[in-house]
């Protein structure tokens, strides 16, 4: 497993081994490693988690990239990119990235993309 929860806290989870991610898609990629060690969290509002459980396998990577990149000094927006990326990476279903994804872009569009 690529992923382990971080005990003894809600959501934050950690990565068990190397992650080589090429971010910028296919337009600008860029390769970058997120070493083993590198602690994130999978942030879904609580009141959601009837419908989208922040421990689905299927999107562990896509938060682990968002908030890698964020720390990066990378935008929200490009942080909302790489989650889309991660959650198709990981074969999440179509509905959910749609859904989900949508949300992630809004939050960096609410926030204006820092």
């Amino acid at each position: 497993m690529m992923f382990e929860r971080v005990p003894e806290t809600e959501i934050d989870y950690r990565l068990t081994r190397l992650l080589e991610w090429s971010v910028g898609g296919k337009f600008a990629p860029r390769a970058v490693i997120i070493p083993a060690g590198f602690q994130f969290n999978s942030s879904v509002p609580r009141w959601l988690w009837w419908l989208l459980s922040p421990h689905r396998p299927d999107l562990l990577l896509a938060a682990c990239v968002h908030d890698y990149v964020l720390e990066q000094g990378h935008s929200r927006l490009q942080a909302a990119g790489e989650w889309l990326d991660g959650a198709r990476a990981a074969k999440a279903p179509e509905w959910l990235i749609k859904a989900a994804g949508s949300a992630v872009a809004l939050w960096a569009i609410w926030t204006k993309g820092k």
